[in-house]
């Protein structure tokens, strides 16, 4: 007799053993393996962004991770002459049907992967690139500069806005924490 009370203590205290503090054996069993969440850890991914303006008829959009700062100064770890993908995870993607002018340079109709460089402490410039896939400096259709400015109030999450200034102009605008960029443009 005492064996089997003995066994029937083993059994039950092999299936509490996997269970959280005051969890019951079947709460434990409802969660399915590997998709547990630790506490606080609810957040979602970050968010895609998406820009758009049409110009003439003609759709310009610009499609971006979000990542937020969280505490973090980023921009400050964002090194000289180093290309930063303008966004987080998937590629940050112009998808134009106008043809677009930036001060000197000419972007076709077509998809493209967007960039920015710091040049300097105070100087970036936009990289458009045909890659949609790697920074590769033989890919770039045009290097752009920015014009460097400061946010009233600190940007908690990178945001990206084409914002219309005239018929077929417009402004490609850049924020996150106190940093704001942005390029003027023609559409035709």
């Amino acid at each position: 007799m005492k064996k089997v009370l003995l066994l029937f203590l083993l059994i039950g205290s092999l299936l509490m053993w996997g269970c959280a503090p005051g969890e019951t054996a079947d709460e434990s069993a409802e969660e399915p393996a590997g998709e547990a969440m630790e506490e606080g850890d609810d957040e979602a991914p970050p968010a895609r962004g998406m820009a758009e303006l049409t110009l003439d008829g003609k759709r310009i959009a610009i499609d971006y991770g979000r990542p937020a700062l969280e505490g973090r100064d980023m921009i400050s770890q964002l090194e000289v002459g180093a290309a930063w993908r303008m966004g987080q995870n998937e590629a940050t993607v112009l998808d134009t049907e106008a043809s677009l002018t930036f001060g000197d340079a000419s972007i076709e109709p077509g998809q493209y992967r967007l960039w920015a460089m710091k040049t300097s402490a105070q100087e970036w410039v936009l990289i458009v690139s045909s890659d949609l896939e790697n920074y590769d400096e033989s890919n770039e259709v045009a290097r752009i500069p920015f014009t460097v400015g400061e946010n009233e109030a600190a940007a908690e999450q990178f945001t990206i806005e084409l914002q219309e200034t005239g018929a077929n102009s417009g402004t490609l605008v850049a924020t996150w924490d106190m940093l704001r960029l942005s390029a003027d443009f023609t559409a035709e």
